[in-house]
């Protein structure tokens, strides 16, 4: 009973868009200084893995309702202030921004894609999640086969595996917990894809 409440209130979230919605919010009401900025540019992955590396994680606070996405310069702000950056989906929103603006200036030549990966779970009970960023790239420039790869504020920073589909990527980070339902934003949380999940993960 708990997991299809919690499947719906899931779907309500991604799917209905009451996520990314109440981020813009959000962002409106208490990041509207940050809206028309950009980032610094960055050359390679290993810097902005760096960068994430030193990001301080902290729990989203009531005035965002416990789960809310900040603008992406906001996020970087914050830690050059010396304050703690943000939670999963804001460093990892970062991360696309920070990707998406090398791909603009062809400072990487074989990412194709990249957005943010909303992955919740259940677990024994309690209820979690994950955000990463997702890109989709080919290995070489004359393999015409593409591949996909993530990064966040776990694992270093970065997962380069290959997967060979979305899907292999949300079954990584879900590992063995019960997949609530994924949903996939681009840059500026605009939904491509939600599944409900429950062909992904463990089903019991």
């Amino acid at each position: 009973m708990k997991k299809t409440v919690m499947r719906a209130l899931t779907w309500l979230a991604l799917r209905g868009r009451l996520y990314s919605v109440w981020s813009k919010i959000y962002r409106f009401m208490f990041e509207h200084k940050h809206l028309d900025k950009h980032l610094p540019p960055y050359t390679s992955f290993a810097d902005i893995k760096a960068v994430i590396k030193e990001m301080k994680w902290r729990r989203d606070t009531w005035v965002m309702l416990w789960d809310a996405i900040s603008h992406p310069v906001a996020t970087y702000k914050r830690h050059t202030d010396g304050k703690k950056a943000g939670d999963c989906d804001d460093i990892s929103l970062f991360a696309v921004w920070a990707i998406r603006d090398m791909m603009n200036t062809d400072a990487v030549d074989r990412v194709v894609e990249v957005g943010l990966l909303s992955v919740p779970w259940m677990d024994k009970g309690i209820i979690g999640g994950h955000n990463v960023c997702v890109f989709r790239y080919y290995q070489t420039k004359t393999d015409a086969r593409s591949k996909w790869a993530h990064m966040s504020n776990w694992n270093g920073g970065m997962v380069f595996s290959p997967f060979d589909t979305m899907e292999d990527v949300v079954r990584n980070v879900l590992g063995d917990r019960i997949s609530l339902g994924w949903a996939y934003w681009d840059d500026d949380l605009k939904l491509r894809r939600y599944d409900s999940g429950k062909t992904i993960g463990r089903q019991l």
